[in-house]
């Protein structure tokens, strides 16, 4: 077990000079960074934090989630065989070993003996076994990682064998699932998995168990006594559901809150300000893209495509509405993927570069209206964005007005978020401004080939299937990284999706707080190393 419309160019000089004072600011941590007590300080066990979430969970199950949230106060509660560390390596999790067979088909995993649910029921590798099963009869939208798994044995209490249809690059991550109880599950409907009352009352064999759920108020998690590894120093970790931000970031000033995660990048400067709270901030798995409708006009054409993601100025952009805390982007890998390619560069604002695209694909300003224009119709097209989204409801005018410049006109669409679903489900929209979470998975087929199931922009292009397809066919690691890095050129230059940045994730916390770890995985990696230095023994 492990051990651990507005006007948008009025203000952007004094967006610029306000991330310039937010770069300057002292009392900063970065990725992985623990707030490392000094040698006086010792670790105590005891003690209670409070953590500001924005939404509540829909399930504690790893059949059934869906939300961030669950998933991340989930890995409180339970992890899979293996884990990925924050440096996108694989670790120890409930196996304390594993040997891949030679040709890379199989692996055996070893399990250490002793180990129990939270309930105090002992664990065995049947449990393994009966959970595979549940993930493939619920259709879990994490059964992706078993798309290649032929089966899995337990030949003993200790020892899972895991076989695989085909060698790849990334097959360990099948033993990342969180196995569910057999003794609890058995005789549940898995037909039926959404009502089932495990959903708000699971066990797990992590640091910390669940201990009681107040509906839109809050979670309790405790310290888990049956846990195999080395016991967290805290005695309680709550979750308290506030859905306004403004309310969260109150609530961390005066005391009422301990942590909170994804503070908005404006509140930085001021935060820092206070003695009493520390702010890290680090680059995830977070994107934030412009995805286009290729089934249509004019994004059918990859020269328009080009040309958008060439006018606009991602430094801007990340020095502006993110106040320096975001990355200019160009792959689709994010940075803590192990396939991501440091040698691609963003595209750099180049209106001539602009121009000449867009002329070869037809389009000219023929009648002096400062928009281009092909068969007597201007270039314009509209961008769909969540409403009631502080950063986007910035970024999207300041994309507006940088076509605009580049003779594309722009119309601005703020909707809520079931209507920008629903549109892009649809296929009813033009582009969409739109922040997702990557996947560890080096594996872009479900939103880029052409049968993806998650291809809301509706591209299609058999040289993106053919390179896919190779990657994934990757035995290892080292053989697919040039394969990918082949990925991320076509797509640079296809440009079926444009990233404009890597948003920086920013948790601030109360100075009481040691021993905190962040990173591109989870917000509150291995929160039972955190401790608190009130804690009474």
């Amino acid at each position: 077990m492990p051990r651990g419309s507005v006007d948008v160019m009025k203000n952007t000089f004094a967006l610029i000079l306000i991330a310039a004072v937010v770069a300057g600011c002292s009392q900063e941590r970065t990725a992985g960074q623990s707030d490392a007590p000094a040698p006086s300080e010792k670790p105590t066990s005891g003690g209670r934090i409070t953590v500001a979430v924005a939404t509540e969970p829909d399930h504690l199950n790893p059949l059934v989630y869906r939300s961030s949230v669950a998933s991340e106060v989930y890995a409180l509660l339970h992890y899979g065989l293996v884990r990925l560390s924050p440096s996108d390596e694989w670790i120890a999790g409930i196996a304390e070993s594993w040997q891949w067979a030679p040709d890379r088909k199989s692996v055996t995993l070893t399990i250490p003996a002793g180990l129990a649910w939270s309930d105090g029921q002992p664990f065995a590798a049947e449990d393994i076994v009966h959970s595979v099963e549940l993930y493939k009869t619920t259709r879990a939208a994490a059964g992706i990682y078993l798309r290649h798994t032929d089966r899995v044995e337990a030949p003993d209490p200790n020892t899972v064998v895991w076989y695989f249809n085909k060698a790849s690059s990334d097959e360990l991550l099948a033993a990342v699932l969180n196995p569910l109880p057999r003794h609890l599950t058995t005789d549940l409907d898995p037909d039926n998995v959404g009502a089932w009352d495990y959903n708000r009352s699971p066990v797990g064999l992590g640091p910390f168990k669940l201990d009681s759920w107040r509906a839109g108020q809050s979670l309790s998690l405790v310290r888990n006594s049956h846990y195999h590894g080395e016991p967290a120093y805290l005695d309680e970790v709550v979750f308290k559901i506030v859905p306004d931000v403004a309310n969260r970031i109150l609530q961390l000033r005066n005391g009422e809150i301990d942590v909170v995660a994804d503070v908005p990048p404006r509140e930085v400067a001021s935060l820092r300000e206070n003695p009493d709270i520390e702010v890290a901030n680090f680059v995830g798995r977070r994107l934030v893209i412009l995805l286009y409708n290729t089934r249509q006009a004019p994004f059918d054409d990859a020269r328009v495509r080009r040309a958008v993601s060439m006018a606009l100025d991602r430094q801007l952009i990340a020095d502006g509405p993110m106040f320096g805390f975001a990355t200019p982007a160009a792959s689709l890998f994010p940075p803590g993927i192990w396939a991501y390619d440091t040698a691609l560069k963003p595209h750099a604002r180049d209106l001539a570069a602009v121009g000449a695209l867009l002329a070869e694909a037809g389009y000219e300003d023929t009648d002096g209206n400062g928009l281009v224009d092909r068969d007597g119709q201007d270039l314009k097209f509209t961008i769909q964005t969540r409403a009631g989204l502080e950063v986007f409801e910035a970024v999207a005018p300041l994309v507006q007005s940088q076509l605009a410049q580049a003779k594309i006109g722009v119309e601005l669409r703020f909707l809520e978020r079931s209507v920008e679903i629903g549109n892009m489900q649809k296929g009813e929209f033009d582009a969409d401004l739109i922040g997702f979470r990557a996947s560890a998975l080096a594996d872009p087929s479900a939103s880029l080939t052409t049968d993806g199931p998650r291809n809301l922009g509706g591209y299609s292009n058999p040289d993106m299937d053919d390179v896919i397809a190779r990657g994934l066919a990757a035995r290892d690691r080292a053989a697919g990284l040039p394969i990918w890095q082949e990925f991320q050129r076509l797509f640079h230059e296809e440009q079926p999706v444009s990233v404009l940045y890597y948003p920086q994730t920013i948790v601030a916390s109360r100075a009481r707080v040691r021993s905190e770890t962040h990173n591109q995985l989870n917000s509150w990696w291995d929160m039972h190393r955190w401790w608190v230095s009130d804690a009474t023994p």
